[in-house]
């Protein structure tokens, strides 16, 4: 039976002052910061150059304890056995229409990444494969973030990525629609210095438009260099001619900003995105002409609005001015001083997500309420047509994680996921040019290969957090486990609450193997800071108000103590990146409500976290605050994990493991190394319990992972809880 780790395996190492013998780690307590009036240190400040031999050694050792920890645990090979069979599945994704084709991504069950398909009919069985990154590399490390397809479908631009970095290289290749000229993969020029977007093609297939950071020294770019990013800039691609000889259109003075580039559906403006909106007419046939000039429209900001590809002037926009729960405007780019006009308002009780478009004038509407995925259709050119709203038959809550159309076709594809099942790529075709009604049809079911051993439940319960405010959360458990006086349910607590980004209920090998395989349940909470209920449940937890996100995730552990489902010394807190901060932070102000904290590609040094990669742009989206700001310096101040670690002998700290990827440019692996160097060195002499740091190899934030060490790193995580 599972149970949240309580200590450590019976042939720990022995140290001199704690049953743990932690790595030595150089330590400077004349490193002294102050602002504000504040003062602070940062004794592990040389852990920061991530090329320095001693960090390496650091890592080396660090793993080398955690891994013993690991491999000492009876149940580790079990486990990892049990997650590479729930990932040993067949899975297709949503597929995409470019020309005369269809494309989709397909894994048969383990292969490090999904092999990309090209089909004239969608039948699995006859479809070919168009590209397969696993040749990229023999070890999985090279991989591919997103393809972009020109309007033609005549070309394909793709972002090629090495060791799960965010840098990445733009290759292109020609499709089987082209028989002269044909371009296969590794024979075009290769596009250096690109970060997190992708290839937007003129509709006279002669380049696109791309956006990078200025080359830094001779070499490419390096997911260790963890230098502030800035000057990011839209670039026009030639295709055959060198990435040198590139047309400068736009660059960005701001950090906290980056140049996101669009070429309309129509292939007849360049919108690019920065703090405001700034567009570019081009030529009739979609060409880029390098004198045309920019107009700016300062009335769209990246703040408050998103375009949606509709072409022609009138400019279709996501928008929150206004409407917390968001609304559709729209603004006649050749009469801006009109102004915005609503098109679809803000839904009485559900939030708008995102917006497709599809027969030409008909909205795909993806809509929130309570913390589940509704579809609706809108067409935008017969306002008074009220929206139909399209009836998924799934018995489980269920997210919409990818919808997929053109503004040409008939139809458009949809995929659902949930904690229970794999999930089902859907069709909706729709029966005329003048109907909103249509056929629904199943594409494909992506089913486990084997089949699951107990009946599972989902449900959603609600408590009131250390203010009164109502917190949602789910709960998925096994049937049978239900909640009564005096239960210990073994409890992973899940959370987030950061960027107004909501965690929907979607599959999880990792969550599927501990409630199926180890007796566990997973309680998942949509916390303030995330956008569960719109801007004011954002802003609820953001900047000086950041404290609210941390009482929702602690009242969540006792709210599952009250409600019968488990103990404290049961709960294991488990969150990645900004939730990450989040159990840390909770961890410092509340040790005795967990029984273990996983922590993974965390923030943890609040205090600086803006002066590297792209950290600033935290600052923009005003989750953290701005440590400039004396009142959001002062929030970040208290509640840093790096800097607010308990001395206190009286309280005792739970096991915690800490995980990274060495080559996380997003949020730099040094956060991490900081971190569990102070966890260790101010508890590791109070407490028994371990406080470990595992980090992976050759691996980054998170996307563009080998599916070998995902499953390792979902592996380790379970081991340690249970």
């Amino acid at each position: 039976t599972a149970s949240v780790c309580h200590g450590h395996p019976q042939n720990a190492p022995d140290s001199r002052q704690t049953k743990w013998q932690y790595p030595s780690v150089p330590r400077d307590d004349s490193i002294i910061d102050q602002k504000f009036g504040v003062s602070w240190s940062d004794p592990y400040r040389a852990l920061e150059d991530l090329s320095d031999p001693s960090t390496t050694k650091f890592i080396d050792a660090q793993n080398d304890l955690t891994q013993q920890f690991l491999a000492s645990d009876q149940l580790h090979e079990e486990i990892h056995s049990r997650v590479a069979q729930v990932v040993h599945r067949e899975e297709k994704s949503t597929p995409t229409h470019h020309g005369d084709y269809f494309y989709f991504n397909k894994n048969s069950g383990l292969q490090n990444h999904s092999v990309y398909y090209v089909s004239k009919d969608l039948n699995p069985q006859t479809a070919e494969v168009f590209f397969d990154p696993n040749k990229l590399s023999e070890d999985g490390t090279v991989g591919v973030r997103n393809y972009f397809f020109s309007k033609s479908g005549n070309y394909v631009a793709y972002t090629v990525v090495t060791n799960g970095s965010d840098w990445s290289q733009i290759q292109y290749m020609t499709t089987p629609q082209v028989t002269d000229n044909i371009i296969k993969h590794g024979e075009s020029e290769v596009i250096n210095w690109v970060a997190v977007y992708g290839a937007y093609w003129t509709h006279d297939d002669r380049g696109f438009f791309y956006s990078r950071y200025p080359q830094r020294g001779s070499g490419e770019a390096n997911g260790k260099d963890t230098s502030l990013r800035a000057n990011h800039s839209v670039y026009y691609h030639l295709i055959g001619t060198s990435q040198d000889d590139d047309i400068l259109v736009f660059t960005c003075r701001d950090p906290a900003y980056m140049a996101r580039s669009y070429v309309t559906s129509d292939g007849q403006f360049l919108v690019v995105w920065s703090d405001i909106m700034r567009v570019m007419k081009l030529g009739q046939d979609g060409s880029f002409s390098p004198d045309k000039e920019f107009q700016d429209f300062p009335m769209i900001t990246r703040e408050n609005d998103s375009l949606i590809p509709t072409g022609g002037t009138h400019f279709y926009f996501l928008t929150n001015r206004n409407a917390p729960r968001k609304k559709i405007i729209k603004l006649d780019i050749a009469n801006p001083d009109q102004g915005t006009v609503d098109v679809v308002p803000q839904h009485q009780d559900a939030i708008i997500e995102d917006v497709w478009v599809v027969r030409h004038t008909v909205f795909v509407i993806k809509y929130m309420r309570s913390v589940t995925h509704i579809l609706a259709l809108h067409d935008f050119a017969r306002p008074d047509q009220p929206s139909k709203y399209i009836n998924i038959d799934e018995k489980d809550k269920i997210s919409i994680p990818s919808i997929s159309s053109q503004k040409d076709d008939d139809f458009f594809f949809f995929s659902t996921s949930s904690y229970q099942n794999t999930g089902a790529v859907y069709r909706h075709t729709f029966h005329s040019s003048m109907s909103m009604d249509g056929t629904l049809d199943v594409v494909w079911r992506n089913k486990l290969s084997i089949p699951p051993m107990v009946d599972t439940v989902v449900e959603q319960e609600w408590f009131a957090s250390k203010d009164g405010t109502q917190i949602p959360m789910f709960i998925y458990r096994r049937a049978a486990d239900r909640a009564k006086q005096g239960s210990k349910i073994p409890c992973i607590l899940s959370g987030y609450g950061a960027f107004g980004i909501t965690r929907m209920p979607s599959f999880s090998p990792l969550f599927y193997t501990w409630v199926q395989h180890l007796d566990g349940m997973v309680a998942a909470v949509n916390l303030r800071g995330g956008g569960a209920f719109g801007d004011a449940w954002h802003d609820q937890g953001r900047k000086e108000k950041k404290q609210n996100t941390i009482d929702d995730f602690i009242s969540a552990s006792e709210a599952l103590e009250e409600m019968g489902y488990t103990t404290a010394d049961r709960i294991g807190a488990m969150g990645r990146s900004a939730g990450g901060y989040l159990v840390a932070a909770a961890l410092n102000q509340a040790p005795e409500r967990f029984g273990a904290v996983s922590s993974t590609v965390g923030a943890y040094d609040m205090l600086k976290f803006f002066q590297f990669t792209g950290g600033s742009r935290w600052i923009h989206k005003h989750t953290f605050g701005d440590p400039d700001v004396k009142s959001e310096f002062l929030a970040l101040h208290k509640l840093s994990p790096y800097h607010n670690i308990s001395d206190d002998a009286k309280i005792k700290y739970p096991p915690v493991l800490v995980t990274a990827g060495d080559n996380d440019d997003r949020l730099p692996p040094f956060h991490s190394y900081k971190y569990i160097s102070q966890l260790q060195h101010i508890r590791g002499s109070m407490d028994d319990s371990p406080f470990l740091l595992k980090v992976y190899k050759n691996t980054g934030h998170g996307d563009v992972m080998p599916v070998s060490v995902s499953i390792e790193q979902s592996a380790d995580k379970l081991t340690f809880l249970s």
